[in-house]
């Protein structure tokens, strides 16, 4: 396979097989994975602007969710409940905003192919 010259991805060795490597873990493990692609055509705008984030569910009831994000300079656990509100509103536009997993796996496959 050569991983072909475009505008979205350079040509390098490193660049395909990791995504290689990528496609390859989404595929074992499928059941256990969510892998998600979000399109440059997407509408989720400021999203973007976000720091990468974490909700952190628990199984007991009594407990809320509780959020963490970072950034290069700081991270932060996330109490408020309004925040974390927040913080799932924008999960779930990302999500609809995304391609399924199979649109995500092929998008990769069609980089490296």
């Amino acid at each position: 396979m050569i991983c072909p010259t475009s505008s979205v991805i350079p040509r390098s060795s490193l660049v395909c097989a990791t995504l290689r490597h990528v496609a390859t873990t989404i595929e074992r493990l499928e059941s256990t994975l969510s892998f998600r692609v979000l399109p440059f055509t997407s509408h989720a705008g400021a999203i973007r602007a976000y720091a990468p984030f974490l909700i952190f569910y628990f199984a007991r009831p009594a407990l809320p969710a509780l959020a963490w994000s970072e950034t290069p300079a700081y991270g932060e656990l996330i109490e408020d409940q309004e925040r974390t509100r927040n913080l799932k509103a924008v999960f779930g536009q990302l999500q609809a905003e995304s391609l399924d997993q199979d649109q995500s796996l092929n998008f990769i496959k069609q980089l490296i192919d």
